[in-house]
This record gives C-alpha cells, structure tokens and sequence, in this order.
C-alpha cells in the first residue's frame, strides 16, 4: 500500500507539471485567459501536488498583465500564504 501511495503521489504531480507547463506556454503566447483556465485547474484538481505553487505564480503574472487587480491580489494573498517564501514573491 505505501508503494502505491507513493506512486499515486508521483503521477498526480506529473498531471499537474504537465498542466502548468501548458499554462506557461499560454502566457509566453499571450493568451492570458488559456493560462489562468490551466493554471486553476491545477488547483481545483490538484491542490495537493508540487506544482501549485507554480500555478498561482503564473496567475499573478495573468491577471497583472490583464489589468484584473482583485483577482491578482487574491491569488498573491493565497501565494503569500501558503509559500511565503516563493520566488513569485520577489
């Protein structure tokens, strides 16, 4: 059972990473929306993997470059919070 635990573990971050290096590629394209649509559904589908962190940092970044300020301060208040000390930050 913990091999498979741990296995479970290791396939849900490679679903999430996946996830957000497409996120990525939506922002480097500029297409907002497409990368903030990925970016949460790593954290509605994946709120227990590594790659969360890196789905709200490129939220932040959308929702600057948008201009939607509340939504950009909610998803900075949610990094601050749980990874006060992410590179996002800086």
């Amino acid at each position: 059972a913990p091999d498979t635990r741990r296995r479970l573990i290791y396939i849900i971050n490679v679903l999430a990473t996946h996830e957000v290096e497409v996120a990525r590629y939506y922002y480097a394209m500029g297409a907002d929306v497409a990368a903030v649509n990925r970016a949460r559904s790593v954290l509605e589908t994946y709120r227990t993997s590594s790659a969360v962190e890196d789905a709200l940092g490129i939220m932040i970044k959308a929702y600057a470059r948008m201009g939607l300020e509340e939504l950009h301060n909610d998803a900075l208040r949610v990094l601050k919070l749980n990874y006060p000390d992410s590179t996002y930050l800086n």
